[in-house]
């Protein structure tokens, strides 16, 4: 995408909102400080096609492994939060009182934040890795105003491994 273009601009960002004009153009207004993009996006007229970038891809994450993720928007089990309170213990001092994942996961970085490590959501993130935990679940934008329905998973790094990639951008992907 040519971003000095205008028209190039508009059409990626009526794209990117599925094609909500009214959307984009008020993203596109808090956003950035160009008003011709944003009536061309409020202007109905037709765009250049641009394709977003990036891929879509679809994988398989083990059962067994969606079992030890932290749940961010629902209790943690004492059987998830003992041990990792253990840890914890043994590390900071203290141990984890959360009750939800999110809680849990906060108080992760907080202890680190408070022992001073520069980066202390990436510290708290390998910390969980480091104990087992391959990632997290949380409700999805659809789902989190019912407290329930399906859920996107972030795998922590260097637990990749763990997907099978499927397909690639609805394209079967060999083994």
């Amino acid at each position: 995408i040519n971003w000095d273009s205008p028209q190039e601009a508009a059409a990626f960002e009526i794209s990117r909102h599925n094609g909500d004009r009214s959307a984009a153009a008020d993203f596109y207004a808090r956003t950035f400080n160009n008003k011709k993009t944003e009536d061309l996006i409020r202007s109905g007229n037709d765009l250049p096609s641009v394709d977003l970038p990036g891929n879509l891809y679809k994988v398989d994450l083990p059962d067994e492994q969606i079992a030890k993720m932290l749940d961010y928007d629902n209790p943690v089990t004492d059987a998830v939060r003992k041990p990792l309170s253990k840890a914890a213990l043994n590390q900071f001092g203290s141990g984890l009182t959360g009750t939800s994942g999110e809680k849990l996961y906060k108080e992760m970085i907080f202890n680190f934040k408070q022992a001073g490590h520069p980066n202390p959501t990436q510290a708290a993130t390998d910390w969980l890795s480091s104990q087992g935990v391959p990632g997290m679940r949380y409700l999805d934008g659809g789902s989190r105003s019912n407290g329930a329905g399906t859920s996107n998973f972030v795998i922590f790094p260097k637990n990749e491994g763990l997907l099978q990639i499927l397909e690639r951008n609805g394209q079967a992907v060999g083994k």
